[in-house]
């Protein structure tokens, strides 16, 4: 009998550990290093970065409380009126990509930069299960200019695993801000 319990005891352990482990359904977006090469995934792909903002940025923005004061714009685009519209506010130099919003939907991510070193983003990681998607950027590790310079990222993503995000967190600086998901 108290065999039988052992094994009842290493069992139920065995099932908490694994229950806290659970895979948290990531998916991930990896830019390579070779030149603007982007490895390819078929729910998220950088479809133009540039350094620009939208006209409103007022309206746009959304600007931290505490310090550092970063302010950041997340825009998220459904539908091609509204891409077409939210492009020509961003006032583009390079053409927009055509993009089948029957399968995907369209992320602006908008951060300021130094105009001596923008900033190195290296992958996005997308949690359905906590229903976030994580942009880190990276700094360089030489001096910059404290100037601060517009740069929008473009991403269009599977609309399967867009409807499922509710928040973007950007991790700048160390400091991570979490920005509520607008259409």
């Amino acid at each position: 009998m108290y065999w039988f319990l052992r094994i009842i005891l290493v069992v139920t352990i065995t099932l908490i550990i694994n229950g806290c482990n659970i895979n948290d359904d990531k998916i991930v977006y990896k830019k390579q290093n070779q030149g603007n090469a982007q490895k390819k995934n078929d729910n998220v792909e950088l479809i133009l970065s540039e350094k620009t903002f939208p006209s409103n940025y007022d309206d746009v923005v959304f600007q931290r409380k505490e310090v550092p004061l970063h302010g950041y714009i997340v825009l998220k685009v459904t539908d091609k009126l509204n891409y077409i519209n939210t492009s020509n506010l961003f006032k583009f130099n390079q053409e927009i990509a055509e993009v089948n919003f029957e399968d995907h939907h369209v992320f602006f991510i908008g951060v300021t930069e130094s105009g001596s070193c923008p900033y190195l983003f290296e992958e996005i990681n997308i949690s359905i299960k906590r229903k976030n998607m994580y942009f880190e950027l990276y700094e360089h590790d030489i001096p910059c200019t404290a100037d601060a310079t517009p740069r929008t990222f473009v991403f269009k993503v599977d609309k399967d695993v867009s409807d499922q995000i509710n928040n973007v967190i950007i991790r700048q600086s160390k400091v991570e801000t979490t920005i509520p998901l607008k259409e």
